[in-house]
């Protein structure tokens, strides 16, 4: 299998993005709202769920919002909506569906509604490691779930990124082994896979949407919950928690950025650079 950077990919989306704004014309008609402008400037909303600073995921879109709008002269304007602005993942992948919001970073949260293949990627300890991660979703295995994604849902999946494997959290109790879990109520992903594996452990399964979940561990709604260090540090959730459990490759936090071609944008000229760029 074809081994690539293990580098969230930010220049291979940012190509990827105007590749596809300069092809995707269509019959169906484009929103009004998501219309080119008398100016010929196109505007995309990227929308995604976490912290509007120190995250790392803002920084990258921040840097794709940069670099689309110098590649392409201010033909194409970016607009980052961060910290679930627009909405929950669920509201996000709704608007992609609508063309009321052009693209977004989610998790597979949400997904398993309209494409339960996604679910693949869930399933426990099904990664050694980052570099096995990164081979199987930048590989071809990856871009054939893209491939099925857009031709069941018409959702384009641009590139793969990651916030790390998953560790759990809790306010009752040290967890060192399965039966610690016991009676524990841990927040999930919308996910069923996720939901499984917290069962499979003893625990109760309580799925939230993610901007929720802060405000149901402070209010005590929920014992704890699963998510990368980064995320447990740039959502500020050890505020409300007290023990870390670094049991790591349960899961492999994976969010890809999507797009759903709107309206008949081929017919513009947005300006075009090297993939290598």
């Amino acid at each position: 299998m074809k081994t690539i950077s293990q580098k969230l990919g930010l220049l291979s989306m940012v190509a990827l993005c105007i590749g596809l704004l300069a092809g995707c014309g269509g019959g169906e008609k484009q929103p009004a709202s998501n219309q080119a402008k008398s100016s010929g400037v196109v505007e995309i909303k990227l929308s995604h769920s976490s912290p509007a600073v120190d995250d790392r995921l803002e920084a990258a879109c921040q840097a794709f919002k940069k670099h689309v709008e110098e590649k392409t002269g201010g033909k194409v304007k970016v607009t980052t909506y961060p910290n679930s602005q627009l909405g929950g993942e669920r509201e996000q992948l709704e608007g992609v569906q609508l063309g009321t919001i052009q693209m977004a970073a989610l998790s597979s949260g949400p997904l398993p509604g309209i494409f339960p293949q996604i679910m693949v990627f869930d399933l426990p300890y099904l990664f050694a490691s980052q570099k096995a991660a990164f081979e199987v979703l930048d590989g071809p295995t990856g871009q054939e779930i893209f491939d099925l994604m857009k031709a069941k849902t018409g959702i384009r999946g641009l590139v793969w990124g990651e916030n790390g494997f998953r560790h759990f959290t809790n306010s009752v109790r040290t967890v060192t082994k399965p039966s610690d879990m016991q009676g524990l109520k841990i927040r999930t992903m919308e996910n069923p896979a996720h939901m499984a594996i917290v069962k499979a452990l003893g625990a109760s399964p309580t799925p939230m949407a993610f901007n929720e979940v802060y405000s149901g561990l402070q209010q005590k709604t929920i014992d704890g919950q699963e998510n990368p260090i980064s995320l447990i540090v740039s959502m500020k959730f050890y505020e409300t928690q007290k023990y870390l459990t670094l049991d790591g490759q349960h899961g492999f936090f994976t969010f890809c950025s999507r797009y759903k071609p709107q309206g008949d944008c081929g017919n513009q000229d947005h300006g075009s650079f090297r993939a290598s760029e």
